[in-house]
């Protein structure tokens, strides 16, 4: 898991990125980020920027704009679930690395 810098309905948030593939996660969180399939909005941010369940909203890291529907999360959170799996996989390490938090 690795926290992100990402616009959602043009609003900054903080994103925190989940899901990876094999045995453990990757060994860097630029690596973690890159093969990220979902991420968590915390529920302070989803109710300052008024996320519904079932709605379908654009997230925005850098220049890629990555579809997400919007589901159900622990305790208020939001989960957005990109519509391809790997939505991060097509973005550079370069831009990727700057909106890293780590």
């Amino acid at each position: 898991m690795c926290r992100v810098k990402a616009k959602v309905k043009g609003k900054p948030v903080i994103l925190q990125t989940m899901g990876y593939r094999g045995k453990s996660e990757a060994k860097t969180p630029l690596a973690d980020l890159r093969q990220a399939r979902t991420m968590v909005v915390p529920k302070s941010e989803a109710r300052k920027i008024g996320l519904k369940v079932g709605s379908t909203v654009t997230v925005k890291i850098g220049k890629a704009k990555i579809p997400a529907e919007v589901k159900r999360w622990s305790y208020g959170s939001r989960l957005l679930v990109p519509k391809e799996e790997y939505p991060f996989k097509r973005l550079s390490t370069k831009t990727l690395s700057k909106y890293l938090i780590p």
